[in-house]
C-alpha cells in the first residue's frame, strides 16, 4: 500500500519505510496518486504539472514527464505501461510510456506518447477519467460524456447517447 498526503505533496511507503516528497520546483496545490493495478515495483503520481514515478522498495523518485497545466486525472498502469492526462480549457494532453520501470516520456522514443488533443467539450470544464476493463483503456470526460481511445494516439468517439424520457409518461 501507498499513502499520499495531498497537502504536503509526500507519499508513505510502509512497506519499504520510505517518506518520498515530491519536487518542491512543482509548485501544484495537490496531486493524484494512480488508480490500483496489478502489482508492480513502482508507483505513479501525478500533479497539474508533471508525472512522477517512485520505486516501492528504494523510494527513488523519478520524473517521467513535465511541462503540463489544467486538471489532472489520476493516472493508470495497465499492461506495463503509464497513461496519464491533463486537461486544460478545451486541450487535453497525454503521456504514456512503456517500460520497467517506466522511462522518461521523450518525443520520438517507441517506449513513450506525449501527445495534445482536442476535448471538443460543450458542456463546461473537463473533468478526465481513466477507465480500465480487462485490460482495455479509455478516457472518459465526466462532465459530457466523452470517450477518447488511447493508446500511441487519442482519438475521440462521440457517443451517440439517445436522450431517455424520465418524466414517468405511459402509455395507456
Amino acid at each position: 500500500p501507498v499513502v499520499a498526503d495531498t497537502t504536503t505533496k509526500t507519499l508513505y511507503l510502509p512497506d519499504s519505510g520510505h517518506t518520498v516528497a515530491l519536487p518542491s520546483a512543482d509548485t501544484s496545490a495537490s496531486l493524484e496518486l494512480q488508480q490500483s493495478s496489478a502489482a508492480s515495483d513502482v508507483v505513479v503520481v501525478a500533479t497539474t504539472e508533471a508525472l512522477y514515478s517512485v520505486n516501492l522498495g528504494s523510494g527513488q523518485l523519478t520524473t517521467l514527464s513535465s511541462g503540463h497545466s489544467g486538471s489532472v486525472a489520476a493516472p493508470v498502469q495497465v499492461a506495463g505501461c503509464v497513461h496519464a492526462a491533463w486537461a486544460d480549457g478545451a486541450t487535453g494532453s497525454y503521456v504514456r510510456t512503456c517500460g520497467t520501470p517506466p522511462p522518461a516520456a521523450a518525443t520520438g522514443s517507441s517506449a513513450s506518447t506525449v501527445q495534445q488533443f482536442s476535448l471538443d467539450d460543450t458542456a463546461g470544464a473537463p473533468v478526465l477519467v481513466f477507465r480500465v476493463n480487462n485490460g482495455t483503456l479509455v478516457l472518459n470526460d465526466t462532465t459530457d460524456g466523452g470517450v477518447f481511445l488511447v493508446d500511441s494516439t487519442v482519438q475521440n468517439v462521440r457517443p451517440k447517447w439517445t436522450p431517455v424520457n424520465t418524466a414517468g409518461n405511459s402509455s395507456t
